[in-house]
């Protein structure tokens, strides 16, 4: 799972297997206004998959990509260590659930032994 959580790709759709598994450790916050996640040129310090709602990603001012529920975004960033491109504001009543690098690492190693 490491490999996929490190690709390029800034976003990806998870399992529901995978949502699982992060939900029983992770800290999930409700967005009542919209807020910024990370900025572009920064390195993540958690990934964040969206549980519900919308995340913009934002590039020189102009959104570039909507990303929905089921995605994990910024995980690529916080494993390599690698700034990110996008700047990330979640939308008003967006739903995040926090992994740190120990969650993502943890699960990983649950999944190895699935």
């Amino acid at each position: 799972m490491i490999k996929e959580l490190t690709r390029t790709a800034i976003d990806f759709k998870v399992s529901k297997k995978l949502i699982n598994s992060l939900k029983k450790n992770g800290e999930s916050v409700l967005f009542t206004t919209e807020t910024t996640l990370f900025y572009q040129g920064h390195v993540p310090i958690v990934a964040y998959l969206v549980l519900g709602g919308a995340v913009d990603l934002v590039k020189d001012k102009k959104v570039i990509k909507t990303i929905e529920a089921n995605t994990l975004i910024g995980s690529n960033h916080l494993l390599s260590s690698l700034t990110s491109p996008y700047e990330a504001k979640a939308r008003e009543g967006c739903q995040i659930l926090f992994c740190d690098k120990s969650l993502l690492l943890s699960v990983d190693q649950e999944h190895l032994k699935s």
